[in-house]
């Protein structure tokens, strides 16, 4: 039930891991990327394939860097059901 995906970020470290796990009849992110082109289309292409219909119900970001943190409000317009978990 877990699931790894890279996500494009720009700079020398080139991508970002991101981790959905399945919960339920939905899925938990872990992560979100950077908000970037790339990534913003893997979720619109690629990785909403993947999510085969079942909607993000949590998106956990680990920490506030843009890379961690970045699409968090993108996938909410897209998951409106969905919560953000993050620590202060």
């Amino acid at each position: 039930g877990v699931h790894w995906a890279r996500l494009p970020v720009p700079g020398a470290l080139r991508h970002i891991n991101v981790w959905l796990l399945e919960d339920g009849d939905a899925w938990t992110l872990v992560d979100t990327g950077m908000n970037v082109e790339g990534a913003r289309a893997a979720w619109t292409g690629a990785l909403l394939d993947y999510l085969g219909g079942r909607p993000l119900r949590r998106i956990v970001c680990t920490h506030h860097h843009p890379d961690h943190a970045g699409l968090a409000h993108f996938l909410l317009e897209r998951h409106p059901d969905a919560t953000v978990w993050m620590s202060a």
